[in-house]
């Protein structure tokens, strides 16, 4: 592993005759040959970039864009760290 990243899974159930939204952290992972979620697994070669768009302060999305397509994860801390790490792979050949 050479790092993760926290990303929160929104689930809405109804209980009780009313919806509730449950949220969860899961984290991203980030290793030498592949990004791994909590219910997903990309090869690092399939990944065309990671990219970030902030929507409030506290919030925003990670984009996953690769070969199967792009994938959101919504984050609630700026994930500067997880993305420089991936560029940082990529740019020299090792992933």
């Amino acid at each position: 592993m050479l790092i993760s990243h926290p990303y929160i899974k929104i689930q809405r159930k109804i209980m009780d005759n009313a919806q509730h939204l449950i949220e969860t952290e899961e984290y991203l992972t980030l290793y030498y040959d592949s990004v791994e979620s909590e219910s997903d697994y990309f090869r690092l070669c399939d990944i065309l970039d990671i990219s970030f768009k902030s929507i409030t302060t506290n919030s925003g999305f990670l984009y996953l864009h690769t070969t199967r397509g792009v994938f959101p994860f919504h984050t609630k801390s700026n994930p500067q760290n997880f993305i420089h790490t991936y560029k940082n792979l990529k740019e020299h050949g090792l992933g």
